[in-house]
C-alpha cells in the first residue's frame, strides 16, 4: 500500500509540470497580443519543462523519423540551396540569424510535436485551453477598440497611456486569423457549449481584423476555407457536397471583397498607377513588390543575401505620390515568396515553393485517404499561413514562423496519437 501511494504521489508531482507546459504551448499563439516577444517565453519554457520531464527514448524516434518524411528531405534540401546565400550576403550576422533561427525553431517544434504525442492523458486540457486563451487574447484586443486604447498598453506592461490598436495590433490580427482552424478543431469534440465558443471566437476574430483594417487576415481565412471546402469534397466524392463547397467559398470571396471595399482608405495613393485595383492591394505595397521583383531579376540564381534584400540600392528612396515615409523596400517585401527569390535567387525559391506545395498536398492526400480531422486543421491552418505571408510580414519574423509551427505541433502530435506513437506528421 505504501509503494502505491508513493506511486499515486509522484505520477501526480509529473503530471503538474505537465498540465503547465501543454497550457504554455497552447498559449503561445493567443500570447501574441501582448506583443511578438510573448511567443518567445511560452514556447521555450514549455520546451524546457517537457525535455525536463519526458524521457529522450519517448520522443526521440518521433522526432528523427519526421526527418525523413518527403516534407522533411526537401526541407534538407532548401537548406542546402540557401547556404550560398551565407556568401553572397552584404551583411552575414544578419543571414546567419535568420537562417539559423529558423532551423533551429523547426528543430525545436518538431521536438515539441513528438514529446507532445507522449501526453496523450493531457490532449484535452491542451484543447480546451486553447480555445479559453484565443478567447481571451481576442477579447483584450477588442476591448481595446470597443472601450479603451489605454487597455492595449496595460497589457503590454506600458502602463494607463493611450496607443492606437489599428496599428498596434495588426501583427496580432494575422495570428488570431491563423487560430481560427485550431480553435474550430480544439473545441468541437467537446459538445454544444465549447462549439459555440469556437464560433463566437471566429465571430470576433472577423470583427477584429475588420477594425484593425488589415486585409492579410481575410486572405488568411479565404485559403482556410478554401482548403476545407476542396478536400472535405474530394474525400465525400458527392456532387451535393461539391456545390455546397462551391457555394461557401463563393459567398466567403464576396464577403472578402465587400470587406476591403469598405475598408479601402482612398485617399492613399490617389492619382498614383498601380497594376492591381488598390482596395484590392494598397498602392505602397504593389510599388515594394514591383521594386523587389525589378531586384530579383538583377540576381536571379542566387539572389542578395537572406535577410539583406532591403539593403539594396535604391530601398530607401521615396515613392512619389505617396506618404512622406512610403519607401520603395522599407524593411522586407510583405510578400514571403518575393522575399525568398530575391534573396536566395531561382536556385533557393523553387525547392522552397516545392516544400510547400509537398506539405499542403501532403495535408490534403492524409485527410482524403484517412478523415482525419486533425490533418484537416493541420492544413487548413498552413494554407493561412502561406497564404497570408504573400501579403504581410517577412517571412524571417520568428515570431510569425513560430506561431504556425507551435500550432502545427499542438495538432499534428493529436494527429499522430490516433494512428501510431511514432509515426512522423503528415506530408
Amino acid at each position: 500500500m505504501t509503494h502505491a501511494s508513493a506511486l499515486m504521489g509522484s505520477l501526480a508531482q509529473t503530471a503538474v509540470p505537465h498540465r503547465i507546459a501543454v497550457v504554455l504551448v497552447s498559449a503561445s499563439a493567443p500570447a501574441l497580443v501582448l506583443g511578438p516577444a510573448a511567443i518567445g517565453v511560452t514556447f521555450p519554457v514549455s520546451l524546457l519543462i517537457l525535455a525536463a520531464m519526458v524521457r529522450p527514448s519517448a520522443w526521440w524516434p518521433a522526432a528523427r523519423d519526421a526527418a525523413t518524411t518527403p516534407a522533411g528531405l526537401v526541407l534538407a534540401l532548401v537548406v542546402l540551396c540557401w547556404l550560398p546565400s551565407l556568401v553572397r550576403s552584404p551583411d552575414l550576422a544578419l543571414t546567419v540569424e535568420a537562417l539559423g533561427g529558423t532551423f533551429g525553431m523547426v528543430a525545436a517544434a518538431t521536438a515539441l510535436w513528438a514529446m507532445l504525442t507522449t501526453l496523450r492523458c493531457h490532449h484535452d486540457l491542451m484543447r480546451k485551453a486553447l480555445v479559453v486563451a484565443a478567447l481571451i487574447a481576442v477579447s483584450l484586443a477588442l476591448s481595446s477598440f470597443l472601450i479603451a486604447d489605454e487597455i492595449l498598453s496595460v497589457i503590454r506592461f506600458q502602463g494607463w497611456v493611450p496607443s492606437v490598436p489599428a496599428d498596434r495590433l495588426k501583427a496580432f490580427a494575422n495570428a488570431a486569423a491563423l487560430l481560427v482552424p485550431a480553435v474550430i478543431w480544439s473545441a468541437w469534440r467537446f459538445g454544444t457549449v465549447w462549439r459555440a465558443f469556437a464560433v463566437l471566437y471566429a465571430i470576433a476574430t472577423l470583427l477584429l481584423v475588420g477594425l484593425a483594417k488589415t486585409h492579410a487576415p481575410l486572405v488568411a481565412l479565404l485559403s482556410a476555407s478554401a482548403f476545407a471546402g476542396v478536400v472535405v469534397s474530394a474525400r465525400s466524392g458527392r456532387r451535393p457536397a461539391i456545390v455546397s463547397a462551391a457555394a461557401v467559398a463563393f459567398a466567403v470571396v464576396a464577403a472578402t471583397v465587400a470587406v476591403l471595399v469598405a475598408t479601402y482608405a482612398p485617399e492613399n495613393g490617389v492619382g498614383v498607377d498601380t497594376y492591381l485595383p488598390p482596395w484590392l492591394v494598397d498602392p505602397h505595397r504593389q510599388f515594394i513588390w514591383s521594386f523587389t521583383f525589378d531586384v530579383a531579376l538583377t540576381k536571379p540564381l542566387l539572389g542578395y543575401g537572406i535577410n539583406t534584400i532591403n539593403l539594396v540600392e535604391g530601398a530607401g528612396r521615396h515613392v512619389a505620390g505617396l506618404s512622406p515615409h512610403a519607401e520603395y523596400l522599407p524593411s522586407h517585401p510583405h510578400n514571403w515568396l518575393l522575399e525568398i527569390l530575391a534573396e536566395t535567387g531561382l536556385v533557393g525559391a523553387l525547392p522552397a515553393l516545392v516544400f510547400v506545395a509537398l506539405l499542403l498536398t501532403g495535408f490534403a492526400r492524409a485527410f482524403i485517404r484517412g478523415g482525419d480531422d486533425a490533418v484537416l486543421a493541420a492544413g487548413c491552418t498552413s494554407a493561412a499561413y502561406w497564404a497570408a505571408g504573400l501579403f504581410n510580414f517577412s517571412f524571417w519574423a520568428a515570431w510569425w514562423q513560430l506561431a504556425h509551427m507551435v500550432l502545427l505541433a499542438l495538432i499534428l502530435s493529436q494527429r499522430a496519437l490516433t494512428t501510431d506513437p511514432q509515426s512522423p506528421p503528415a506530408a
